[in-house]
């Protein structure tokens, strides 16, 4: 297992991340998981049109969520509105793109 992630929709219809782990093992053998992670709950975001998505940081996962989402207010608890988790799935799929994940 390289990570797993579980989130809920609120009854704002705002999308909560419970809880989302990387395997250590893995460290240096397998990137960016953290953030594919993040990139499909940010596509089920803008599938139910939610105007958030929101949740706990750690110390360690704190610098993350900051250079994900274009970010330095991320400390404990985040807040990203549609257009910050919007952006970070245009920013994202143009990685993919260019490290030939995906087609052009």
């Amino acid at each position: 297992m390289l990570g797993f992630c579980l989130f809920r929709r609120t009854w704002c219809n705002h999308l909560l991340i419970d809880l989302l782990a990387t395997n250590p093992s893995e460290a240096g053998h397998v990137g960016r998981v953290g953030a594919s992670l993040v990139y499909f709950v940010a596509s089920v975001g803008d599938i139910i049109r939610a105007p958030f998505i929101w949740g706990e940081a750690t110390e360690d996962s704190a610098p993350y969520y900051n250079w994900w989402f274009n970010t330095t207010t991320v400390d404990d608890l985040f807040r990203i509105d549609s257009a910050g988790y919007r952006e970070f799935k245009s920013n994202y799929l143009k990685k993919w793109r260019e490290s030939g994940l995906l087609p052009s």
